[in-house]
């Protein structure tokens, strides 16, 4: 029965590192998200427009020019009379 007490109370250790484990990662993650969420980021990606300079596009929209199909020619091809055999 000595073996089988080691095996528990070896079980009962690895159970209470992994929960601390887990608790410890989850406190982290949200330390982490909670930095990540007050920092703003939003203006970091747009830049800041100057009211004095604006840039305008002009689109221009042509039409191509449909072309006429050719209509091909074909040669009839001479047809040889059957030979007998």
């Amino acid at each position: 029965m000595n073996s089988l007490d080691r095996i528990l109370h070896q079980r009962r250790k690895e159970l209470k590192t992994l929960k601390l484990f887990l608790l410890c990662s989850v406190l982290g993650s949200l330390a982490a998200h909670g930095l990540a969420m007050t920092v703003q980021v939003g203006n970091f990606w747009r830049s800041t427009p100057d009211s004095t300079q604006v840039d305008e596009m002009e689109v221009v929209v042509e039409e191509a020019p449909v072309k006429q199909p050719v209509p091909e020619t074909t040669v009839p091809e001479s047809e040889e009379p059957p030979t007998a055999v």
